[in-house]
């Protein structure tokens, strides 16, 4: 209750409903050939399952357009992680701007 910001890890969070109930949203996000073969290296991952859990899920470009804030995870992890810590320093910034 007393932490300044809370992520929640969601999968579905559209799909089922929970932006609702969220002050913002980010989605994480890579081209669909990285996500594929990224998710195909994944120990159990059968072609199949990939295609079921796309199935299960809306559009990236559709989550995209819902998101708050979209971090791109197709470039380096470097890259990502510079990301993550504007994206975490903006919203500690905002919350510190409306406190005021």
């Amino acid at each position: 209750r007393d932490a300044p910001i809370v992520l929640f890890d969601v999968p579905l969070l559209f799909e089922k409903g929970g932006a609702a109930g969220v002050d913002k949203v980010v989605v994480v996000s890579a081209p669909a050939d990285q996500q594929r073969r990224r998710a195909l290296a994944r120990e159990g991952m059968t072609v199949e399952k990939f295609e079921h859990i796309l199935s299960l899920q809306m559009p990236d470009s559709e989550k995209r357009k819902r998101a708050d804030y979209v971090i791109d995870t197709g470039v380096s992890i470097a890259e990502t992680r510079e990301q993550v810590r504007a994206l975490i320093k903006k919203l500690r910034d905002d919350l510190a701007d409306s406190k005021e």
